[in-house]
C-alpha cells in the first residue's frame, strides 16, 4: 500500500494506492518504489506481483492514475501494466523509481536473487530485466523507439533514442544480436541497486547492496559498467558463476566513489563505524536547514545501522552522524518544514534527523559512573542487582559477571507471548576478567559495559581497566583493539581484546533481538545461589523484588537454554542453545544477519531452514549449506565458527564477528557431535569420473614414497581420511584423531607404483552394515630403462580391508571394480596395494580414477 499523511501537526494517513490484490511478500518481496509523473497525474509502481494465470512470481511496473476529484488517491481500477518480468527468487528486485531531469524513468534492476550472481543475469543486455537501471520514455516522445520483443514487454513505453546500447550488435567482447538487446538499460552490472537519487545538476546516485565482501555507492554514468559478478566493490571477484580472471576481456569497469567491507572480513583495526553489510543509497543534500551537510551524500547501512554524510569532490571524506534505532530503508525530505526523513522498516517509524547536542555528560571513568560502591571488589551500588545466564555468549575465554539497574517504580514488563518490554533508564552492566594463565582463576580485570535503555532503543558504552587495576577509562567512539599476555600451555602469548565501537553495540542488542540478549525467560530461568546459603530459582527470587510486570509464580514448562559441556542435556537441546545464545541476535526473521535461518531457541529445528539450509555464501565448497547431516566440512554453520588459518587466525568468515579472535572449542565440539549425530555416513568418495585421458588431474602427484603409518591428515602421504573420529591406537596413532571434514580429494595419490605401492584409506562408521566398493583405474603403463613401454600393462592388484584380503588379482585394462564387503563398527582402513610385478631396471604404474564407497543405510 502507498499512503497519504496530512495535517503533520497531528498526523492523519490514508490510503492512496492498495496493491494488495496482487502484491507477493514473501522473503524480501513487495512494493518497491513509486513516483509521480513530473505531470503529477500519473504514478508508476514497481513490485513483485502475482501472476495469477501461470502461478508465478513476476515483477511488474505498472502506471496508475491520480483522480482528478480527489488527488490523495489513485482511481482503484486504472492500473495498467508496462512490463512483466517473471522472476525465480524474491530478493534483490531494487525498483526505487525515480524521474530525472530529463523526464525520463529510471528503474534499477536487482540481479534476480541468490548468492554470487547464481542465477546468470549479471553481465548481460540481451537475456531479461535484470541487473542493471533501465532509463524509460513513458510519454511516447517523437523520435523513440520501440522496445525490442521480449515476452516481458507489455507496451505503454518507448525507448530513448540516445539509449547508450541503441543499435549494439557487441557487449563485453562478444558478439549480441541487435534485436535481442534490452534496449532499455542505462547503465549494467548491479547486484541489488536499491535506492536512487538524483542531484540537482542530474548526477544519477546508487546504492548497490553487496553479497558477502563489499557494500558500494555509485555515481551511475551512461553506458556505464559497474562490475558485478565479475567485481564487487574495487575488488576482481572469483565467483562461479563468472568467467576465469585469465579470460575476461578488459572492460573499464565504473568503480564506486566509495565500497566498505563487512564487518565480518574486515581486517583487524578497521574502524567499526564505516563496516557493515547492507547499502542504502540517499540523495546529495542541497537545503538550508542543515548547513553543516550541504553537498553531502546522504546514506546508511540497514543491518549496522549506521547514517553516514559523504563529502564527494575534492576526495571522498565519509562521517557517521547518527546511528538508526532500527536500520534505515529509505531517505527523503520534508517539502514543507525541510526536514531530512529517514525510514526505519522493521520498526515502521518515519524519523527525521536533528542536530545531536555538545558531546559531554558520559562520564569518563567507571568510578564516575556510581555503579558500584567498590571497584576493587566490584561491589554494586544500592539497587543494582546480580543476575547469571544459563547460556553464556563466548568471549574469548574471559569470565563475566552482571547487573542490571530498573529506575524507581519501573519494572519489566511481559506480555502473553513472553515478550518482554524495558522502562527507559534501565541499565545492564557486564565486567570482564581475563584469565591470565589458561585454564586457572588467575585473572585480571580488563573490562566493564553498559547498555542503556532509552525511550525508543538502546546504546552502549564500555570502559576499559587500567594496567593497575585503580579504574576503568572510557573507550572512545570508535572503539579499540588492544592484547594482553597470556600464559597458554606453557608458552607465553598475547591475546587480542577488542573494546567494541559503541555502534557495534547495537548491531547485536537490536530491537528485533528485544535488545538485551541475556535478558528472557529461558536465560533466567536457573538456580542461583542467595546470601546466607542456599539456592533459588532466578526468575522466583527476582519476581519476589517486583522486578517483572507480572511477576513469575512458578517455572514449571519454562524453557532454559543449557551449556555446551553440560551432560545432562540432550545434544540438539545443547546445540539449539548455542544458536540462541550466540546466532539468534542476528539470525531470526526481521533480524539484520544474512540468510533466511532461525537461529532461536524457540523454533524447532525442523522449521528454521538450519538443516541443508540454502547459503549466501558457501565459502568454497560448492554444495555446502547451512547444515548439511552427518557432513561437518559441507556444513557453513560449522566452519563459520571452528574454521581458522594455517597461522593460527581466524578465518576470514568467522561467526560470530565482533569481538572474538579466539576459537570456541567446547562450541564447535558441540556443533560437530550434533552434525554427525544427524545421520550416518552412506558415501565416501575421492575422486570424479573425469576424462580417461587425465584421470591424474583429480589427484595430487606422486609422492614417491611408501610412507610408514600412522598417516596425516592434509599431508601429502599414502594415507587419506574421511571424516569421522578415530581412537588412539588405531593405524598407530598417539591420541584420538578427530576429522571434521572428509580430506580434499586432491591429497590423495594418483597412482600405486613400484617405488610406493600402497594407498591406505581411512573411514568411520558408528554401526556394521553392508561395504560397497567402487575402484576406477583408468591407465596403466610402464617402462624399462627409461624408455616407456606400450600398453597398459599387468598390474599385480591386493584390496584390504582391515587386513582381511577382499580383492586380488591382475589389473590389464581400465576398468571399474566393485566388490562388497561387511564392514565393522568404528574406524576402518582400506588398503589398495600394487604387489607387481617387480623387474629390475622397470618402473610400473596404475592410475587411479575414482573412489567410491557406500554403506548400505
Amino acid at each position: 500500500q502507498v499512503f497519504v499523511i496530512t495535517n503533520l501537526s497531528a498526523p492523519t494517513k490514508t490510503v492512496f494506492l492498495d496493491n494488495r490484490a496482487d502484491c507477493w511478500s514473501v522473503g524480501e518481496g513487495g512494493l518497491f518504489g513509486f513516483a509521480f509523473h513530473p505531470a503529477g497525474d500519473r504514478v508508476f509502481t514497481w513490485a513483485n506481483e502475482t501472476n495469477r494465470v501461470a502461478g508465478t512470481m513476476v515483477n511488474r511496473l505498472c502506471r496508475w492514475t491520480v483522480d482528478p476529484a480527489n488527488r490523495n488517491r489513485v482511481l482503484p481500477t486504472s492500473k495498467v501494466i508496462l512490463i512483466e518480468q517473471v522472476d525465480q527468487h524474491p530478493d534483490h528486485s531494487a525498483g526505487d523509481l525515480q524521474f530525472g531531469p530529463d523526464g525520463y524513468l529510471y528503474l534499477p534492476l536487482g540481479d534476480e536473487g541468490g548468492g554470487n550472481g547464481v542465477l546468470g543475469n549479471a553481465q548481460r543486455i540481451d537475456r531479461d530485466f535484470f541487473s542493471g537501471i533501465m532509463r524509460l520514455d513513458v510519454d511516447g516522445r517523437p523520435g523513440s523507439l520501440a522496445p525490442n520483443p521480449h515476452p516481458s514487454v507489455r507496451g505503454g513505453y518507448r525507448v530513448p533514442p540516445d539509449n547508450p546500447w541503441v543499435g549494439a550488435t557487441s557487449f563485453n567482447g562478444q558478439p549480441v544480436g541487435a534485436n535481442a538487446v534490452r534496449t532499455e538499460f542505462w547503465a549494467v552490472g548491479f547486484r541489488n541497486p536499491h535506492r536512487l537519487s538524483f542531484d540537482v545538476n542530474g548526477d544519477l546516485y546508487a546504492g548497490d547492496v553487496g553479497n558477502v565482501r563489499w557494500e558500494e555507492f555509485n555515481r551511475v554514468v551512461r553506458g556505464g559498467n559497474y562490475g558485478w559478478n565479475w567485481m564487487e566493490g574495487n575488488e576482481t571477484t572469483v565467483f562461479p558463476q563468472a568467467p576465469p580472471v585469465s579470460s575476461r576481456p578488459a572492460i573499464n569497469f565504473v568503480a564506486p566513489f566509495w565500497a566498505y567491507q563487512h564487518t565480518a572480513i574486515a581486517p583487524p583495526g578497521t574502524d567499526p563505524r564505516f563496516t557493515g553489510h547492507c547499502a542504502i543509497g540517499g540523495f546529495v543534500y542541497r537545503g538550508s536547514r542543515y548547513p553543516q551537510l550541504v553537498g553531502k551524500y546522504l546514506c546508511a547501512d540497514w543491518a549496522n545501522r549506521h547514517v553516514w554524510a559523504v563529502t564527494l569532490d575534492p576526495q571522498v571524506q565519509v562521517e557517521r552522524i547518527a546511528t538508526a534505532s532500527s536500520g534505515v530503508n529509505a531517505f527523503g525530505m520534508n517539502p514543507l518544514t525541510g526536514d531530512i526523513l529517514v525510514v526505519e522498516v522493521k520498526s515502521g517509524i518515519i524519523s527525521k534527523l536533528v542536530p545531536a547536542p555538545p558531546p559531554g555528560g558520559i562520564p569518563p571513568t567507571l568510578a564516575a559512573t556510581g555503579a558500584f560502591a567498590d571497584l576493587q571488589t566490584m561491589t554494586p551500588a544500592d539497587g543494582i542487582l546480580p543476575y547469571e545466564v544459563a547460556s553464556p555468549f563466548w568471549s574469548d575465554y574471559a569470565t563475566k559477571t552482571r547487573w542490571f539497574y530498573l529506575p524507581p517504580g519501573g519494572a519489566v514488563s511481559r506480555d502473553a507471548d513472553d515478550h518482554w518490554s524495558y522502562p527507559a533508564g534501565t541499565v545492564w552492566v557486564k565486567h570482564f576478567d581475563l584469565p591470565l594463565v589458561r585454564g586457572s582463576t588467575v585473572s585480571r580485570k580488563i573490562e566493564t559495559r553498559f547498555l542503556v535503555k532509552t525511550a525508543n532503543a538502546v546504546y552502549g558504552l564500555t570502559y576499559r581497566w587500567r594496567a593497575d587495576q585503580s579504574n576503568a577509562d572510557l573507550v572512545a567512539d570508535a572503539g579499540l583493539d588492544t592484547s594482553f599476555p597470556v600464559l597458554d600451555s606453557g608458552i607465553s602469548t598475547q591475546q587480542s581484546w577488542h573494546y567494541p565501537a559503541r555502534v557495534e553495540c547495537v548491531t547485536c542488542h537490536n530491537p528485533i533481538a528485544g535488545h538485551a540478549l541475556g535478558f528472557s525467560t529461558r536465560q533466567l530461568n536457573l538456580p542461583v545461589q542467595v546470601e546466607g546459603g542456599g539456592t533459588v530459582n532466578q526468575l522466583l527470587g527476582l519476581s519476589a523484588l517486583g522486578v517483572f510486570s507480572p511477576g513469575f509464580t512458578t517455572v514449571a514448562g519454562l524453557p532454559r537454554l543449557s551449556k555446551p559441556l553440560d551432560a545432562t542435556a540432550t545434544l540438539e537441546h545443547r546445540f539449539k542453545s548455542y544458536t540462541d545464545a550466540n546466532c539468534a541476535y542476528c539470525h531470526q526473521p526481521g533480524a539484520p544477519g544474512r540468510g533466511d535461518w532461525d537461529a532461536r531457541f524457540s523454533t524447532p529445528v525442523s522449521e528454521s531452514s538450519i538443516i541443508n539450509g540454502a547459503v549466501l555464501d558457501d565459502l568454497g565448497f560448492t554444495g555446502a549449506v547451512i547444515v548439511q547431516p552427518g557432513h561437518p566440512g559441507m556444513s557453513v554453520l560449522y566452519r563459520r565458527i571452528s574454521d581458522f588459518t594455517a597461522e593460527g587466525e581466524l578465518s576470514e568468515y568467522h561467526m560470530p564477528p565482533l569481538a572474538s579472535h579466539q576459537r570456541n572449542g567446547p562450541a564447535a565440539n558441540l556443533v560437530w557431535q550434533y552434525i554427525v549425530s544427524l545421520t550416518e555416513r552412506t558415501l565416501w568418495r575421492i575422486g570424479t569420473n573425469g576424462p580417461v585421458s587425465q584421470p591424474q588431474a583429480e589427484f595430487s602427484a606422486e609422492n614417491g614414497r611408501n610412507d610408514p603409518a600412522p598417516g596425516s591428515p592434509g599431508a601429502l602421504d599414502d594415507d587419506y581420511y574421511f571424516a569421522g573420529t578415530y581412537p588412539a591406537g588405531f593405524n598407530r596413532l598417539p591420541a584420538t584423531l578427530r576429522v571434521s571434514a572428509d580430506e580434499p580429494w586432491i591429497y590423495w595419490e594418483w597412482a600405486n607404483t613400484v617405488a610406493d605401492r600402497t594407498n591406505r584409506i581411512h573411514l568411520a562408521t558408528t554401526t556394521p552394515g553392508l561395504l560397497t566398493l567402487d575402484l576406477s583405474w583408468a591407465r596403466g603403463g610402464s617402462s624399462s630403462n627409461g624408455v616407456v613401454i606400450p600398453g597398459f600393462g599387468v598390474h599385480a592388484m591386493v584390496i584390504l580391508l582391515n587386513d582381511r584380503e577382499i580383492f586380488r588379482g591382475n589389473i590389464s585394462a581400465p576398468r571399474v571394480l566393485r566388490i562388497a564387503s561387511p564392514i565393522p563398527a568404528g574406524a576402518s582402513t582400506l588398503q589398495i596395494v600394487r604387489t607387481g610385478p617387480a623387474v629390475p631396471n622397470t618402473l610400473a604404474w596404475v592410475v587411479s580414477d575414482y573412489l567410491k564407497l557406500t554403506k548400505a543405510p
